[in-house]
């Protein structure tokens, strides 16, 4: 575990405390976009909204150390975006609600039946019942 030297927070790698570090390079002058609610201020007007959901309940759990609001009833897993954690359920579930037209092969997640889309289409081979 990596913690910053300045706010010694915690980081469960180094790439999130380098992310984190740029945050004590900006001056709180330039993050014209405060929250009414908090002491904190953002450099752009989307991400004070997306703040704003944690104090409207929108977003009721977060994390203190990964600041991932949407979490797994079924395993420890938790995610940033309420869509990535619907596309995660799926795999608990079975669902797969992509099907490609061609091979009727089906997907749970979009990114994996649009990357067959993209690249698999054009050479899988059609679907034919009784083989």
């Amino acid at each position: 575990m990596q913690s910053c030297k300045v706010c010694h927070k915690p980081f469960a790698n180094v790439y999130r405390l380098q992310r984190h570090m740029i945050s004590h390079d900006e001056s709180l002058q330039r993050r014209k976009f405060k929250c009414n609610e908090c002491d904190k201020a953002f450099k752009f007007k989307h991400h004070l909204k997306e703040h704003k959901r944690i104090h409207s309940g929108e977003k009721p759990f977060v994390c203190p150390n990964c600041q991932r609001p949407y979490k797994c009833m079924e395993c420890p897993k938790a995610f940033k975006h309420k869509h990535h954690l619907t596309e995660h359920k799926r795999l608990h579930s079975g669902e797969k609600p992509f099907q490609c037209c061609k091979c009727l092969k089906r997907f749970s997640h979009s990114g994996s039946y649009s990357q067959h889309m993209n690249h698999r289409y054009s050479y899988c081979k059609p679907y034919r019942e009784g083989k």
